[in-house]
């Protein structure tokens, strides 16, 4: 609760990235030519930028107990006697998008299955289907600041206090919210003993109970006086003697994560004891948030620095942003790595204005968390209502004050509500705003691996809803059903918006009788979803109590019953059928999964995604610091005089391989002795100098054919991940991918040290003369035939090409996100599976690693939805992730039916995403270097995806020939593309940057 400021932030720095100097113009100009976290949360120490706070930091904090399963083998997989439910034709609420994907819950556990290890493993089958025609499918939603609601105060204590909660519970549940944190504010000590106990987290798992307590919400009474709100002034606390004084006003017995989730209180009172509060609750798992409060941004700092990791509903009853002192709202902008605080935000149009909410929401996504701040009247009609404080709160629509005054006293909004008014506000995706109300406020908790998420083992607590437009054009949503711990405790009731689908198969014509109440409406739409705003039915007929009858000769019809608001609600429609059967009509599975994976096919659309794609590019290359588009110190290319000798070593995603190589002038690289080997996970995972002493192994039994009083001293090292390059032979190691772990040891540090050391402690002569990306020497391998760009598709993908004289590592991986490739159910189910979700989608589309994988979940899914049998796949290890390699997919091209079908499918888009990705660089390199218009432009590529896979190159030919003729830039002139193969390129291109850069530093001396 607050009172609302009558002042409002007027500015606030504009914050520019200085550009690339090199190549900011070029890219600009050619773009606009072209296109018109259940781990308690723990912060590291960080510094205000303008002082520092001398203080040690907060004790490690105590994991926060979650409500214990039941007991089970797995809590992803279903028991013998399981009852479960499969929830199909809907879209999945994903942290990155609305997936068209089915949901497997238990029943009997409460909890989400993993359903293929349940459909593989066990044999399971589901014991009912939903069937929620196109609806959105999303996590409960969590309310973490709601003081009740229909009539109940929770800070109000009375002799049927347990009775009024479990009401409250039930008619909160049909909100949306399946779990909250009961609000009190300030409060005597009294009330805290007597109602803390009814507030605390329920150990048992009954859904007929509505709505869950995860523990309570204290607002107070530590708060600032002259922030109070609409708090009794009278009540407020200071607490002078630290811990003590919060045993003493809560209780001692109920300071305790389960009872006491959170509390907020004003950090900057009485400094010393407050921050010793503060890390005595975060060892308890309790959060600790800011509000109520006149801090000031260092005030703030040190706070968060302590262990504050929440703030109370922002903007309201705090100091208000200044642009020399931005207080509290000023720590949601600081960068640098610094994990800023979560934040409550009450988006109802009334404590904070429109343009606010989106500058916070921009500000920290992910750290938004809306809360309703909802009172005792939400539920209940307009008029005036006596408040705990003696003071009385006037009800007018949305909109609660005190009584004679204009101090805003809570509200009463759903979360629901401000939900679509973020959507509108921000212009955000309903899979992104719905994380504010789930995922985020589940990770502030420490709960996000059983509350706020989708994934197997969580809750079941679920909620439907269904979206549309209103005639303003602005997003809808709309509660249509609830389920707590996988069962369903709320059915919206029928009015004249809904509408009914059911599908009829038999013979035609089909002679159907229908009765019931309410108007019949058909259509003969072959849609998936039938929401009521795709879809104009031609009126049939008004009846009530009457039977009517239809003939047609449409082999699926939709049939449509909409409830007038006169007629008594009716969720059924009476069906007899003369010569047809009503059936269960699950999704077709495998036609739209082959449509989606073949969505970038015509030259439009080829054109359409290379374009959304080179904005990628010029985004990139206007972005300092960035992960991609990194600048290599590559500028010397090989020559015809170039001559030499060196060590090599390449270490991919499943192989390392080493080489001792000679550069005689006038011939191609000669290699005169290697090794190579299969990378094992064991080997994946060494850390520090145990890994590189591994990688530097192979050197020293490498068969030598010079004098060995004359051993190569230069060594060049390509490396297939991520590499932020500071000279031609030292770089700084970025996060790699592909199953490797020394990077979490190493990251930000200098590769070529580490290799130098572990040669030292071999003793071999050996040093790092050379260090790029493995494709950066695929570039150097094909640079004297020609070639500018280079492509590697095999365990990983990534390209590189020469701009302005000097190579760029594009981490081309790391792009086709967010929409710039089309990605399919698929796509998103791999991702969400990953270790690292969101990570390099483009290779998760491309890469060796991942094609088989798609495969994989293809047949996983055409096989849940009866599409293909278990005789079709027979012989194929379906069961667990990644058992399906790309080579064996492949292999499943060449079948009949669906299984091939869905195999060629995935092959064949990779093959047009390459193409699509290798002419949008070539289209790069022209708009900032120019072209020529002259002979055939030569992209080198390695990998073993392109290189034994034929299907891909071909497809990935034939897309770059479809390209050209439909775009071949300025003067119309007509060039031809070619793949080349750079045999050996990463050994034999590091040999050669070795080379090169030996004799430059030759040359200098």
């Amino acid at each position: 609760m607050f009172i609302a400021s009558p002042h409002h932030p007027a500015a606030f720095p504009n914050c520019q990235n200085s550009l690339d100097p090199d190549l900011r113009d070029d890219a600009v100009a050619s773009h606009h030519q072209r296109l018109s976290r259940q781990t308690q949360y723990h912060l590291p120490s960080i510094s205000p930028p303008t002082s520092s706070v001398d203080a040690p930091p907060p004790p490690p904090a105590a994991p926060r107990p979650p409500p214990p399963p039941p007991a089970m083998s797995s809590p992803t997989l279903p028991t013998a006697d399981d009852k479960i439910i499969k929830f199909t034709n809907c879209r999945l609420a994903q942290p990155d998008g609305l997936v068209d994907y089915d949901l497997w819950v238990s029943a009997t556990t409460g909890r989400i299955l993993d359903h293929q290890r349940a459909f593989y493993k066990q044999h399971a089958v589901p014991s009912r289907i939903v069937d929620l025609r196109g609806r959105i499918l999303a996590p409960g939603f969590l309310d973490v600041q709601l003081n009740g609601g229909y009539g109940f105060d929770f800070s109000v204590p009375s002799p049927t206090y347990a009775d009024s909660l479990a009401r409250t519970n039930q008619a909160l549940v049909k909100t949306g919210v399946t779990s909250y944190l009961p609000t009190l504010t300030s409060q005597p000590p009294a009330v805290y003993h007597a109602v803390l106990p009814h507030l605390a987290a329920k150990r048992t798992r009954n859904a007929a109970d509505g709505a869950q307590s995860l523990g309570a919400h204290c607002e107070g009474p530590f708060l600032n006086p002259r922030k109070n709100g609409i708090h009794d002034r009278a009540v407020l606390q200071r607490p002078t003697q630290g811990l003590a004084s919060l045993e003493a006003c809560y209780g001692a017995a109920n300071l305790a994560a389960e009872t006491v989730a959170m509390v907020t209180l004003a950090p900057e009172l009485d400094q010393a004891e407050t921050d010793s509060v503060v890390g005595a609750l975060a060892a308890r798992g309790i959060v600790v948030a800011a509000g109520h409060s006149d801090a000031t941004y260092t005030q703030m700092a040190a706070a968060v620095r302590r262990g504050v990791t929440m703030v109370t509903h922002l903007f309201n009853a705090i100091a208000q942003p200044h642009h020399r002192n931005p207080g509290i709202f000023g720590i949601l902008g600081v960068q640098g790595g610094v994990n800023r605080p979560w934040f409550g935000i009450i988006a109802d149009d009334i404590h904070v204005h429109p343009s606010f909410v989106r500058v916070a929401f921009n500000a920290h996504p992910d750290g938004t968390i809306l809360v309703t701040d909802a009172m005792a009247m939400l539920g209940l009609p307009d008029g005036a209502y006596e408040w705990t404080n003696g003071a009385t709160i006037v009800k007018r629509g949305g909109e609660l004050t005190l009584q004679g005054t204009r101090t805003i006293a809570g509200s009463c909004v759903t979360l629901v509500e401000c939900l679509t008014n973020l959507i509108n506000w921000t212009d955000t995706s309903i899979a992104t705003a719905l994380r504010t109300v789930t995922q985020t406020p589940a990770k502030m908790l420490g709960l996000e691996s059983i509350k706020g998420t989708l994934r197997p083992g969580a809750d079941a607590d679920l909620v439907v809803l269904r979206d549309g437009v209103d005639a303003d054009g602005k997003t809808t949503l709309v509660v249509e059903e609830v389920w707590k711990f996988g069962v369903q405790v709320y059915e919206r009731p029928l009015d004249e918006t809904d509408v009914f689908s059911a599908r009829f198969a038999g013979e035609l014509p089909l002679h159907a009788t229908f009765s019931g109440a309410g108007r019949l409406r058909r259509g003969n739409t072959a849609q998936r979803r039938l929401p009521t705003t795709h879809h104009s039915p031609e009126p049939f007929t008004d009846w009530n109590g009457r039977k009517e009858s239809i003939t047609t000769q449409a082999p699926d019809i939709f049939l449509s019953l909409t409830s007038p608001p006169t007629s008594p609600p009716s969720s059924t429609l009476s069906l007899h059928t003369t010569a047809a059967t009503m059936v269960s009509s699950p999704s077709p599975y495998v036609a739209p999964t082959l449509a989606a994976l073949s969505a970038v096919s015509t030259p439009e659309q080829l054109l359409a995604t290379s374009d959304a794609l080179l904005t990628s590019f010029h985004t990139a290359l206007t972005t300092p610091n960035g992960p991609t588009m990194l600048r290599s110190h590559i500028t010397a290319l090989p020559n015809t005089s170039t001559s030499g000798s060196a060590l090599a070593i390449d270490l991919g995603g499943s192989t390392l391989r080493c080489a001792h190589l000679s550069l005689v002038p006038g011939h191609p690289p000669r290699v005169l002795s290697r090794r190579s080997t299969t990378v094992t996970d064991s080997q994946k995972s060494l850390r520090g100098a145990s890994f590189f002493d591994w990688l530097t192994s192979p050197l020293l039994t490498l068969p030598s054919t010079l004098p060995p009083a004359t051993p190569p001293a230069a060594l060049g090292l390509a490396w297939s991940f991520p590499l932020r390059l500071t000279s031609p032979a030292s770089g700084e190691v970025q996060k790699m991918g592909k199953g490797y772990a020394v990077h979490s040891d190493i990251v930000n540090t200098d590769l070529a040290a580490h290799v130098n050391a572990a040669l030292a402690r071999a003793g071999h002569p050996a040093r790092v003369a050379a260090l790029m990306n493995d494709t950066e020497a695929t570039l150097l391998t094909a640079a004297g035939a020609g070639a500018r760009i280079s492509v590697i598709c095999g365990t990983g993908v990534n390209a590189a090409l020469l701009l302005r004289g000097r190579v760029v590592n594009t981490e081309a991986s790391m792009f086709g996100g967010h929409g710039v490739l089309p990605s399919c159910a698929l796509d998103a189910e791999l991702d969400a599976a990953g270790e690292h979700p969101g990570f390099q989608p483009l290779e998760q589309m491309l890469g060796g690693r991942y094609l088989g994988e798609l495969v994989r979940l293809a047949l996983v899914g055409a096989l849940a939805a009866g599409e293909v049998t278990r005789a079709d796949v027979a012989g194929l290890e379906l069961q667990e992730r990644f058992a399906l390699t790309a080579e064996a997919a492949a292999a499943l091209e060449q079948r009949s039916g669906a299984v091939g079908a869905l195999a060629r499918a995935v092959m064949h888009r990779a093959g047009v995403y390459l193409g699509v990705l290798v002419w949008t660089l070539w289209r790069l390199q022209r708009a900032i270097d120019g072209d020529t218009g002259e002979g055939d432009v030569r992209v080198a590529y390695c990998g073993a995806v392109v290189e034994k896979h034929h299907g891909i190159r071909e497809t990935c030919q034939a897309t770059l020939d479809t390209l050209v003729a439909a775009d071949p830039g300025p003067g119309g002139v007509v060039r031809r593309i070619r793949l080349v193969l750079a045999a050996d390129s990463g050994l034999v291109g590091a040999g050669v940057g070795a080379v090169v850069n030996s004799a430059a530093v030759k040359s200098r001396l």
